[in-house]
């Protein structure tokens, strides 16, 4: 049988819960002055690894890396050009702050035929996907739900 347990049970829990969400909070703040130091061009990379626990990851990354964290690299490929930064707090509860400093655009004349053939089979299939989900939407606009309610002996005396 379940239970709620008592403040004596849960209080290390809480607390350590509680230091985490603030150490959290002091972190992204942290990483938001050093957006607008750098975006004020007042304060380089080098001079933010250099502060105390700060460390700098420079690399190249595609939207489908799998190595590096999936916040990082979908608030990446959500940035609109080079220069662009932005804050990410990530489900570890560690903070990132990540710069953009140059955009490839792909070509598909560039393209290996395997390339060619994922980028086309992913295009159908969420030109198929949309389609079934226009498809399903009409019918529930046009869908007349008609039903009937078997009496049962308790509704029947009733």
């Amino acid at each position: 049988i379940a239970r709620q347990q008592t403040l004596e049970e849960v209080r290390d829990e809480i607390t350590q819960q509680l230091k985490e969400a603030e150490a959290t909070r002091l972190l992204k703040t942290r990483a938001e002055a050093d957006q607008e130091k750098l975006q004020a061009d007042s304060e380089s990379w080098a001079a933010l690894e250099e502060g105390e626990g700060v460390s700098v990851a420079e690399g190249a990354y595609l939207r489908n890396d799998r190595a590096s964290h999936r916040e990082i690299i979908s608030a990446a490929f959500n940035l609109e050009s080079a220069g662009d930064s932005q804050v990410v707090e990530m489900n570890n509860g560690d903070v990132a702050l990540l710069q953009v400093t140059e955009v490839k655009n792909g070509a598909w004349s560039e393209a290996s035929d395997s390339q060619k053939q994922v980028l086309t089979q992913r295009m159908q299939q969420q030109s198929a996907s949309a389609e079934m989900q226009a498809f399903m939407a009409a019918l529930r606009a046009e869908a007349d739900i008609v039903y009937a309610r078997a009496q049962t002996d308790e509704t029947a005396t009733n």
